[in-house]
């Protein structure tokens, strides 16, 4: 099956996640020897559809938000298509290994890095501020995933929301040395 955008056709891969608001797809480029893959969000909500769209039109053609390719209508649906990433989670990642400390910053400096040279959105910025939607390649780069589950909530999403998810991953991330270092405080 296909999925067409006025510029391009998509041929689905995998059904990857099926909700009553959406249906994400991984899929790769018809007719095209490239072996870049990506996700194609079906938002079947056409409230949910007429609120987002004139944001996601608006990030078309961003210069440096690469990772965001197009939205378009197609039998009746809205299409958002990100490029994707086959390396793992950092959810994964990090219930697979301890990392060290060193591993972690540099995995940290991956997401600011790629997140402030993007220009992401905030909504999206947001959404990929999560474990299961940061990938780590073996070599600790940094990429994201775009599920973007949370689509209705995204006009009301604040710079102050970033910063607790922010401020939630960094806890995660560097909770033996904040221990480490609050634990002899607390012990006086």
């Amino acid at each position: 099956m296909e999925i067409e955008s006025p510029n391009r056709a998509y041929r689905i891969l995998q059904r990857l996640m099926s909700e009553p608001q959406e249906e994400i797809f991984l899929c790769k480029e018809s007719g095209k020897e490239e072996q870049k893959q990506y996700l194609v969000i079906e938002v079947r909500d056409s409230v949910l559809a007429y609120s987002v769209i004139p944001m996601f039109l608006s990030w078309h053609g961003e210069e440096g938000f690469q990772d965001y390719i197009e939205c378009f209508n197609y039998q009746g649906m809205l299409y958002l298509v990100f490029l994707h990433d086959t390396a793992k989670s950092l959810e994964e990642q990090m219930q697979k290994k301890q990392f060290l400390l060193s591993e972690r910053l540099l995995v940290i400096k991956g997401i600011l890095s790629n997140a402030i040279l993007q220009s992401l959105p905030t909504p999206i910025l947001w959404e990929i501020l999560q474990y299961q939607n940061i990938l780590v390649a073996d070599d600790l780069t940094v990429h994201f995933e775009y599920t973007l589950l949370m689509l209705n909530v995204y006009s009301g999403i604040t710079f102050h929301d970033i910063q607790e998810r922010l401020g939630n991953l960094l806890k995660a991330m560097f909770e033996e040395e904040l221990e480490e270092r609050s634990l002899p405080e607390l012990a006086k």
